[in-house]
């Protein structure tokens, strides 16, 4: 597997978020505007659904358990009404929280985000829909090392889904959304961005196959995976969020390596489809 971990960035953006009005739409569209607010050079890939595009960025976040690390995705989403038989939108407000943004991809565009970011502090203001948003980045810290540093060095592996995350094998022609999906479906798009691909074809697939079949579904249930609905363009987009664990089929070293080289890409790429919209964030733990 061609690797080049240095062409690789991640950045977590912490900063308040505060709205004149309820919010309706995935905030992942609303941090991508920040983004390219941030960097006007940047340009969005969108081959084969999003799983290529060279950058990833979160929606807005909560604040994870440890410094800098990202918690769950905080954003408008849709809950089944059982009375009304009617899906019911649940909108959110942000009062002038602290909150966490992930962006990660090739190193040029965090760059040019990153740059972009420092040049808007203290405070930018954003039309979003009819809601006036208003950011105040108070810090950015690099992520990369201690993505990159993390070591599969136990038998399985758990992968949280921190946000909708939408799967997309390229030879199943359903679209249809995955909500229990295999690791071919959760990380096909950062294997092949290790590989610097731009398209997908079956002898990637093949390849890809050889190391991520090796990580097999434990198990399933309700309790730790489910189906999150969100509003994303006047559209109802379906993802899962929770966490689904691996167990790892291999002790050999070489392989151990490149599941490893794959799992720390997905955390700084984000997985599945419109990873650039917000969709697709995680973090790994071995277990």
């Amino acid at each position: 597997m061609k690797v080049m971990f240095m062409d690789l960035k991640a950045i977590r953006v912490l900063l308040r978020v505060e709205t004149d009005d309820l919010l309706t739409d995935f905030t992942g569209r609303l941090t991508k505007t920040l983004a390219m607010v941030a960097c006007k050079e940047a340009t969005l890939f969108h081959g084969m659904r999003g799983i290529l595009s060279p950058f990833h960025v979160s929606p807005i976040m909560s604040l994870g358990k440890k410094p800098w690390e990202v918690g769950n995705a905080v954003t408008p989403y849709y809950e089944w009404d059982k009375e009304s038989k009617e899906w019911k939108l649940i909108p959110v407000k942000f009062n002038n929280e602290e909150h966490m943004v992930h962006v990660g991809g090739v190193s040029a565009l965090v760059d040019c985000i990153e740059r972009g970011l420092d040049k808007l502090k203290p405070q930018i203001a954003l039309r979003f829909n009819n809601t006036v948003v208003r950011f105040k980045i108070e810090d950015v810290e690099d992520a990369t090392n201690d993505i990159l540093g993390k070591e599969l060095n136990k038998n399985k592996v758990t992968i949280y889904f921190k946000g909708p995350s939408k799967f997309f094998n390229p030879y199943i022609p359903t679209k249809l959304p995955l909500l229990f999906p295999k690791a071919l479906d959760v990380l096909i798009g950062p294997y092949l961005a290790l590989r610097g691909s731009t398209t997908v074809s079956p002898s990637d697939i093949l390849e890809a196959m050889r190391i991520l079949g090796l990580l097999i579904e434990a198990h399933y249930s309700i309790r730790n995976i489910e189906p999150r609905v969100v509003p994303f363009k006047n559209k109802k987009e379906v993802g899962i969020v929770g966490k689904v664990t691996y167990i790892v089929d291999t002790n050999k070293p070489e392989m151990l390596k490149r599941i490893e080289m794959v799992l720390n890409a997905a955390e700084i790429y984000g997985v599945g489809e419109s990873r650039a919209n917000g969709f697709g964030t995680i973090i790994w733990m071995a277990k």
